[in-house]
């Protein structure tokens, strides 16, 4: 990214890298900046107008400014507003548009019970009992775990905005999903930082499936309903880690995102990327939720040495030795 298009935060950056003690969560958040390669000009621009040009006095402004600024104007879009986040928006993210995904291809996605449970008129023993019901035994889903399933979702996709889904496929995560530990395992792998309990807590979970046929039958009108993500498409993530926009000695598009895994690996060689992608929107419905989790094992991970392995091993796949060249310029 041409940071000198966003002055304020290049600003912020060359003041912030050269402190020694600089935590590795807050240098993460600046590399991801520095390096990313697909954010076009037409959507650098919006940003940077989005942003200002008032200089950015910490991380805390910066957190606030794209997250307040940028995302709910441009991203968490209502649906009744008539348009698409910038995700979505050809003119402003052509490029990124994933377009070759088959319609049979399965999706998962890990959902907060907090999050879907905001507001709504069930608790979450009873979303638990229904999940549980619904789920666990062959055949049709009980009528009464159907009819609170459908209350909470109907509850749930009211609340909603268009904002970008990310999720991953079932062939990334079908070995996960067959350990006993799966909903820990399924966190570290797609880099879902932020879901992240204080030993002897849980976080509760919904396993969403569902598939790119039903997300390309519910997206709007002249929009793509894939996209590789980019440090614009969400919040300010440390485990998130931008894809070259270009790999192989041929230029061919790298279409894929990778997701920073959290499992601590002992080697480089034992590092394994996530998969991740991000779609549009898709209303909820009971059949969409497959699994009852609790996130109990907080991630202990190195975050610095996972960005490094992280990074060597894209640079690999994509033949690409100069990508991330960019953080010795800022």
């Amino acid at each position: 990214m041409n940071l000198a298009n966003v002055a304020s935060l290049q600003s912020l950056i060359r003041a912030r890298r050269s402190e020694p003690a600089l935590p590795a969560g807050e240098r993460a958040l600046y590399e991801n900046f520095a390096i990313e390669e697909r954010v076009t000009a037409a959507r650098l621009h919006r940003y940077a107008h989005t942003l200002g040009a008032a200089p950015l006095s910490n991380l805390d402004a910066f957190w606030q400014q794209h997250r307040v600024r940028y995302l709910d104007e441009h991203q968490f879009v209502e649906k009744d507003e008539g348009s698409v986040p910038d995700t979505f928006n050809a003119a402003l993210s052509g490029p990124n548009f994933w377009t070759g995904i088959d319609d049979n291809v399965v999706l998962y996605r890990l959902e907060q019970v907090s999050w879907a449970l905001k507001g709504s008129s069930v608790d979450q023993a009873e979303l638990e009992r229904s999940v549980r019901d619904a789920t666990t035994n062959p055949g049709p889903m009980p009528d009464a775990a159907r009819t609170l399933l459908q209350r909470v979702v109907d509850e749930w996709n009211n609340r909603r905005n268009l904002y970008p889904s990310f999720a991953t496929t079932s062939d990334e995560v079908t070995d996960l999903l067959a350990q006993p530990d799966w909903v820990d395992r399924l966190r570290d792998h797609l880099g879902l930082g932020h879901l992240n309990p204080a030993p002897g807590r849980t976080e509760a979970v919904l396993l969403m499936r569902y598939t790119v046929k039903e997300v390309h039958a519910a997206r709007a009108a002249r929009t793509q309903g894939f996209c590789i993500p980019t440090v614009l498409d969400g919040t300010l993530n440390p485990w998130f880690f931008p894809t070259p926009a270009r790999a192989g000695i041929e230029g061919a598009v790298y279409e894929q995102g990778r997701a920073v895994n959290l499992a601590p690996a002992r080697t480089e060689s034992d590092y394994r990327m996530g998969l991740e992608l991000i779609h549009s929107y898709l209303d909820y419905r009971p059949e969409h939720i497959v699994r009852w989790g609790l996130i109990s094992r907080p991630h202990q991970a190195d975050l610095a040495q996972q960005r490094r392995w992280h990074l060597s091993w894209l640079q690999l796949n994509c033949d690409r030795d100069d990508f991330a060249c960019e953080l010795n310029h800022v």
